[in-house]
């Protein structure tokens, strides 16, 4: 009897250390739940909101153009350059829009003359996180313009980066090598879920202009990536011509896309640099 109780109680010691070695949810900090067999540590990383605004004057200085950008700031003890890198990219972004802004000025100035505009233009931009895991990050850029840019369906576009060096993923750095015509899987791909899933009811198949639309749309960049799936936006106004406003965020899963694409873990651990 004693053995079995001394038993019992070894039993609920190894239990116990077991449950004390499990870590939180709350302290996963940006990292997968479980690390990918065979691949590197995920990387820990933490981002934070920069927001920027600047007035643009005219030559009779007068504000007729405003630019308002949300974009995150990456930082790393794990892979400092990569988030970097991250950062940089979207310095940059805010960069081009700020110089494009000044570029089209005297334009934006003749154009409100003409059709009698009053009002500052106000370019508003949001950069959001859409997916961080351990081996890369996605975000969504929402875009809107004019007087009211709250009243402007605005556009969408994706972008996803790798923590291995910090660089923009294209679908062309994550083709399989021995892939024919991968460009046109994952196109077929798309197709194949819009056709299920871009309808309100979803019975509802693709008409051939909307197909021809989204070859059309398609951008080797524009995506974003999540858990098993990939994520490619589109505007519910141009594929319904109208019909509805919105966006769709076409999801493409890797169960099929993995036989032509590089995963971000594998991608991450082709490019890992110690």
């Amino acid at each position: 009897m004693k053995r079995l109780v001394a038993l019992f109680c070894v039993l609920i010691i190894i239990l116990s250390l077991c449950s004390c070695g499990k870590k939180s949810g709350d302290d996963a900090d940006n990292t997968y739940n479980t690390q990918a067999e065979g691949f590197p540590d995920p990387v820990k990383y933490s981002t934070k909101n920069e927001e920027y605004s600047e007035e643009f004057k005219d030559e009779e200085g007068e504000v007729i153009a405003k630019l308002e950008i949300s974009y995150p700031v990456v930082t790393s003890k794990d892979r400092p350059d990569s988030a970097e890198e991250i950062t940089q990219w979207f310095e940059e972004y805010k960069d081009g829009e700020i110089d494009n802004i000044k570029m089209n000025l005297e334009s934006l100035r003749e154009r409100n003359r003409k059709f009698g505009i009053e009002g500052v233009t106000v370019t508003r931009i949001a950069i959001e996180p859409y997916y961080q895991g351990g081996y890369h990050v996605s975000y969504l850029i929402k875009k809107q313009t004019g007087t009211n840019p709250d009243e402007d369906d605005g556009t969408v576009t994706a972008c996803t980066f790798s923590l291995a060096d910090g660089y923009r993923l294209s679908l062309k750095s994550l083709y399989k090598s021995e892939i024919e015509n991968p460009r046109e899987e994952i196109k077929s791909m798309i197709q194949e879920e819009a056709d299920v899933s871009y309808s309100v009811r979803g019975n509802i198949a693709l008409s051939e202009e909307q197909k021809k639309i989204l070859d059309d749309l398609f951008d080797d960049e524009n995506f974003c990536i999540k858990e098993n799936s990939l994520i490619f936006p589109y505007s519910f106004k141009i594929l319904s011509s109208g019909a509805r406003t919105g966006f769709y965020l076409c999801p493409v899963d890797y169960g099929f896309a993995g036989d032509v694409l590089l995963t971000p873990e594998e991608y991450y651990e082709q490019n890992y640099k110690d």
